[in-house]
């Protein structure tokens, strides 16, 4: 029984609450959905009247979990007062709770405790290695789709990581898997040693959760269960769609003109209830000008975008050239970016590198020097553009060139937003999920599927 709710639905502001997921400490979990955007959320609400001090900790997780970006875990989108309840809306997760299957009676495959198990450590050791605190997960908090990737909601506190807790967030891990396992998981010798290790440690000393990751990755190469979907390469030669839409790109242009009216109307209204503005508009995409080159338009003016974001072996360059750049040029990339941004390195950088060097997977993309970098702030973005004497697109020409090329990626535009309760601006993506816009993501944030493009400087006359 819900202490804020009596009977579902039930209507709180933008939301409509579906039902009561479980309750987490002194907050509720409830799934819903957004009324204006009817995306489905997940919703931490803070039962009325707390204390200030539950109060300033709720908005401090809230704080935490908008501005960093872990592997696994879906985007903070508000956090917010709605009468006399405090609530954090973020994205709900494909698949279904582990408490939802628990209580239908349900298990999960050994693959899937490997993708828990993996994800997990992956998502702790980005916890562990950027400082951040996070709490032990809940089995409301892991969700899992059959042969899919495992899904988690925020563990994020305010705070420093805990490294003098490993041990406690390796057992709570355990303990709620084994619930959920087949009976067969306690006889399977390297699954009985792994969980009693994560609860116990091995010799006085918890586990590394690289060593839970590998333990994970090693008893699924066992099983011969892939932890990852596999996704064809990024060029066009490895993708017959990709192909195929373009064969088709010149008929559709034709109607495309026809439409442009009713496009502009579109995009204004879609605009609007962004918070935008309405200049967003007529925006339209041509032919490659030259390879590597889109020419776009604009009210009648040309200009060229390139036809891919960038790619890692371009920003490793910039990288090395940053590390030797005087501190004139230094301080040109940095204009107006805030101090603690200035290191432009992505987050799992070396990782994402060394996989694309020996041509490997990496968070279920297969790598080569051309594959797009991601893992990149807005403000990374911004200086890698300044570097080249450029600029990013805004947001009606990412709409305008990503309308009839798809992709896996989300892509950061130069278009920002008003400020939100959550960070002191916000900026819009192109969103590959949606294949709509979307505004208000966190400058600061980082994500292992966004990267950039860069627009094409004109030839100095």
């Amino acid at each position: 029984m819900s202490a804020v709710f009596q009977e579902y639905p039930a209507a709180m502001g933008d939301y409509t609450i579906t039902r009561l997921l479980s309750r987490r400490g002194g907050t509720e979990l409830c799934i819903g959905t957004q009324n204006t955007t009817q995306r489905s959320v997940v919703l931490e609400i803070l039962p009325a009247r707390a204390e200030e001090s539950v109060l300033q900790s709720f908005l401090a997780g809230a704080r935490a979990q908008a501005a960093n970006t872990l592997p696994y875990v879906g985007q903070v989108f508000a956090a917010a007062l709605e009468g006399e309840l405090w609530h954090i809306a973020q994205e709900l997760p494909p698949g279904v709770a582990l408490s939802d299957m628990v209580a239908a009676g349900s298990v999960i495959s050994k693959g899937q405790i490997c993708r828990v198990l993996r994800n997990a450590a992956r998502m702790y050791e980005a916890c562990r290695s950027h400082n951040l605190n996070a709490r032990p997960l809940q089995m409301c908090d892991i969700f899992v789709q059959e042969d899919a990737a495992v899904r988690f909601l925020s563990p994020l506190q305010a705070g420093e990581y805990p490294a003098a807790d490993t041990l406690r967030l390796m057992g709570q891990l355990a303990a709620i898997l084994r619930p959920c396992v087949p009976d067969g998981v306690e006889k399977d010798v390297q699954f009985k040693a792994l969980f009693q290790w994560m609860e116990q440690g091995v010799n006085g000393h918890s586990l590394r959760w690289v060593d839970v990751e590998n333990y994970a990755e090693q008893m699924a190469a066992r099983l011969g269960v892939a932890l990852d979907p596999v996704e064809p390469a990024e060029s066009p030669e490895q993708n017959a769609a990709a192909q195929m839409r373009d064969t088709k790109r010149t008929m559709r242009r034709f109607n495309r003109l026809g439409k442009q009216l009713g496009l502009s109307l579109a995009v204004v209204v879609g605009m609007a209830c962004l918070g935008l503005f309405p200049f967003l508009v007529n925006v339209f995409t041509h032919e490659e000008a030259a390879p590597g080159t889109l020419l776009c338009s604009r009210d009648g003016q040309d200009f060229s975008v390139a036809s891919r974001p960038v790619n890692i072996r371009e920003y490793r360059e910039f990288l090395s050239a940053l590390g030797v750049a005087s501190s004139q040029l230094k301080n040109k990339i940095n204009k107006d970016i805030p101090p603690q941004f200035h290191d432009h390195t992505p987050q799992d950088w070396r990782n994402m590198s060394e996989a694309a060097t020996l041509k490997e997977s990496w968070n279920g993309r297969r790598m080569s020097d051309l594959s797009a970098v991601t893992n990149v702030t807005y403000w990374d973005a911004l200086a890698y553009a300044r570097f080249r004497d450029t600029a990013l697109p805004d947001a009606a020409t990412l709409r305008g060139i990503r309308e009839e090329r798809a992709s896996k990626l989300d892509e950061w535009s130069s278009t920002l937003t008003p400020e939100s309760p959550l960070s002191p601006e916000g900026c819009v993506i192109f969103s590959a999920a949606s294949g709509k816009l979307q505004a208000g993501v966190p400058s600061s944030q980082r994500a292992p599927m966004r990267g950039f493009r860069v627009l094409i400087p004109s030839p100095q006359s």
